[in-house]
């Protein structure tokens, strides 16, 4: 890839809660930054405690500070309480809502796993393409720009 993503603003939203799985994420993110060249220059690297905290996060760079795209990166793992239950739906829900409001790639880049094995296993490669995610719909919400 030859283009030059270096005016393209991404904001990174990270979950600290299950940081075995999200340094992975962010690993596997991070690699894939070196395929699209100069992105790394207009960055901007944000954490909040949970996953339940990053909807939060990004409605208020929103409202703060408006990037061409966000990715989210967390990890929620089920346990023995349905507590799982509310932290994924809602995030994801949030996350949603807030792409549809503010007609911005939100790209939702957290795992939920029913344990830390599966969690291993898909955060090898997720955080890179959560990017390739970011940078593909934002091609596209910009090809609908222009017509």
């Amino acid at each position: 890839m030859n283009e030059n993503f270096e005016n393209i603003k991404i904001v990174v939203v990270i979950s600290e809660f299950n940081s075995v799985v999200v340094s992975e994420l962010l690993d596997s993110f991070n690699e894939r930054c070196k395929k699209y060249l100069g992105i790394d220059k207009n960055m901007i690297f944000h954490t909040v405690p949970g996953a339940f905290e990053i909807p939060g996060m990004v409605s208020y760079i929103l409202e703060n500070n408006m990037p061409d795209a966000i990715v989210t990166l967390g990890s929620v793992i089920r346990g023995e309480t349905n507590h799982y239950d509310y932290v994924a739906e809602n995030c994801a829900r949030g996350i949603s809502e807030l792409s549809i409001k503010f007609n911005l790639p939100i790209i939702f880049g957290v795992l939920c796993t029913e344990n830390l094995e599966q969690a291993l296993v898909r955060s090898e490669s997720k955080g890179g393409d959560m990017l390739d995610a970011a940078i593909r719909t934002l091609i596209e919400y910009r090809k609908v720009d222009k017509h």
